[in-house]
């Protein structure tokens, strides 16, 4: 997260949903990348959206004719991170893999709204969804992204390892839901994950040398969206 909130941020966090200043804005936002004209405050409804993983989401319907909704995302990561996550929504767009960009502005961007469920553990048991999943994957592991080649899953998981010790974790307790215990330590210690990783970059290497993909840490559960249209798409969000 920014040090800083950004003014956009300040502006959604300390005022109502339903105060001018609010509705000015996103009028203002809505006339600047989606050409409304002649919007009322009391036109426009501003709606939270709940189960952003890092950013605040808010939902913003008129009462006019036409496609005039969308979804206003505000950032609250560090500068590059923001970026790069434009970059890679942009380009998921562009390719029909997510929802169409409309702008940005200083601290959010503007995304098409669509009306969809967010995926959860129990939805992706599903089979055909998981084939579904399967067969939209590769579309986004085949895409050449303007970023650095270089291998990085490792560097993140040694990251993220030792950002655990400094923060002070020691031991984890594993709380198994899905195996039983006798197939399962009661806890592992961050040598043993250490090991782990070591023991997992030596197998790649063997195995998968010379292939690289793209891959994206939002590709997860809970980032993807099914339609609500049964036989929709599934989008990264």
């Amino acid at each position: 997260m920014t040090e800083t909130i950004s003014a956009i941020e300040k502006l959604f966090t300390e005022n109502a949903l339903t105060s001018n200043a609010i509705l000015e804005k996103v009028i203002e936002l809505g006339i600047d990348f989606l050409a409304w004209k002649d919007v009322e405050k009391s036109q426009v409804e501003v709606t939270r959206i709940l189960g952003g993983q890092s950013n605040h989401m808010f939902h913003i319907t008129t009462s006019l004719d036409g496609p005039t909704d969308f979804l206003l995302r505000i950032h609250r990561q560090i500068p590059s991170h923001v970026f790069k996550d434009t970059v890679n929504f942009a380009i998921f767009s562009e390719r029909g893999l997510g929802p169409k960009l409309y702008g940005f502005c200083d601290g959010a961007r503007l995304e098409e709204y669509l009306p969809s469920k967010t995926m959860t553990v129990e939805t992706i048991l599903n089979p055909e969804i998981t084939r579904k999943i399967g067969a939209v994957f590769p579309r986004y592991h085949a895409i050449e992204m303007p970023f650095p080649k270089s291998r990085r899953c490792i560097q993140v998981m040694r990251e993220w390892l030792e950002e655990y010790k400094r923060l002070g974790g020691t031991d984890y307790q594993i709380n198994a839901r899905t195996v039983s215990w006798r197939d399962h330590p009661a806890t592992v210690s961050v040598e043993e994950l250490s090991r782990e990783i070591d023991g997992f970059e030596k197998w790649a290497k063997e195995i998968y040398e010379h292939t690289l993909v793209y891959s994206h840490n939002d590709l997860a559960v809970e980032s993807l969206i099914l339609k609500k249209n049964p036989n929709g798409p599934i989008h990264l969000n």
